[in-house]
Order: C-alpha cells, then sequence, then structure tokens
C-alpha cells in the first residue's frame, strides 16, 4: 500500500507561518537594498536603480540603446525611492500582523484575541500602500520627458475591503465566543 500524504491542521499552520517569515524577510531585504542604492545614488548620482520599465511608461525613448536606461532627476529618483521604501514598510507591517493572527490561531485564541483590530490595522496599511500606488513621477535628465501618471489599482483596494470584512467578522466571532462562555 503507498504512503499517503496527509498534512493535518498544525502543519498547515507551521507552513503558513513560515511562508509569512519568508516574505517579511524579503521586504526586510528590499529595504537594506533600498539602503544601499541610496547612498550609493549619493555617493554617485550616475548610479541609478530605479527603472523607467519596470512602471511601463510610454515615453519616447528611441534615444536610449538596448539595456540602457535613460538617468532620472535627482527629485525624480528621490520621489521613486521614497514611495518604493515606504510600501516596503507598510508591506513589512502587513506582515507582521498577518503573522500575530497566524499565531492566535496557533493557540487556539482565534475569536478570543485582538484580531479584529488587526484586520483593521491590516486593512489601513493596505490602503496606505494603495494610495503610495496612485501616482508615479519621472523626469529624465536626457530628453524633456517628464511624466506624471496616475492611476489606481483596484485590486490593492480589493485586499484592504478584504481586511476590512474579515475585521468585521473576527469581531463577530469574538462576540460569540464571550457569549458562549457567559452561557456556560
Amino acid at each position: 500500500m503507498g504512503k499517503t500524504f496527509n498534512m493535518k491542521r498544525k502543519d498547515y499552520l507551521r507552513l503558513s507561518g513560515w511562508v509569512l517569515q519568508f516574505m517579511r524577510g524579503l521586504c526586510v531585504i528590499a529595504l537594506a537594498f533600498m539602503l544601499y542604492d541610496g547612498i550609493r545614488h549619493s555617493i554617485d548620482p550616475e548610479y541609478y536603480f530605479v527603472r523607467w520599465e519596470w512602471y511601463g511608461l510610454s515615453g519616447d525613448m528611441d534615444f536610449v540603446e538596448e539595456g540602457e536606461y535613460p538617468p532620472q532627476t535627482a527629485a525624480s529618483y528621490y520621489f521613486n525611492w521614497i514611495q518604493i521604501s515606504i510600501q516596503l514598510v507598510l508591506m513589512f507591517l502587513v506582515w507582521t500582523q498577518l503573522i500575530k493572527v497566524l499565531n492566535s490561531v496557533v493557540s487556539f485564541e482565534t475569536f478570543i484575541s485582538d484580531n479584529p483590530i488587526r484586520f483593521r490595522k491590516i486593512g489601513s496599511l493596505i490602503l496606505g500602500i494603495f494610495f503610495m500606488d496612485l501616482f508615479h513621477f519621472f523626469d529624465g535628465m536626457a530628453s524633456a520627458d517628464t511624466e506624471i501618471q496616475v492611476g489606481a489599482n483596484f485590486s490593492i483596494l480589493f485586499f484592504a475591503l478584504g481586511a476590512y470584512v474579515l475585521a468585521i467578522v473576527f469581531e463577530e466571532g469574538k462576540r460569540l465566543a464571550e457569549e458562549q462562555k457567559l452561557i456556560v
């Protein structure tokens, strides 16, 4: 008879915890890289890392050879650097709150702990990411191209909405758990 792979609740939660810790670690690594990038750009203004093509800019870039991208002005570079860094910090905080929720589920305190508050925090943090992603500013040094893009990424907004809905669900669960304690 073949050996079956049977994961139990505890195994799923442990695996989920590792994934959340990994995602939080990626944010720390990305923040360290952003810090290095900012320091290196301050020392050598010819160096820049934030790339135009990441944002799918439609500007005329015929003057750029393949594999090269036009340098940004200092204002454009630091605006994008700050914007990305703040988004990474917010993502780190989201992962931290999710880890706390997962730890309460592991300890069977799902509806007793502060999870509704944590989900509201997660929703607010994701809203912060949404607002940080609303606009992008690029100013090229090699041309007169200055682009300011405004656009909403509604998938981010739906994640925030989901977190707020989960806050309501967990608050109701907490209320029902308290009622059950009073009955017993």
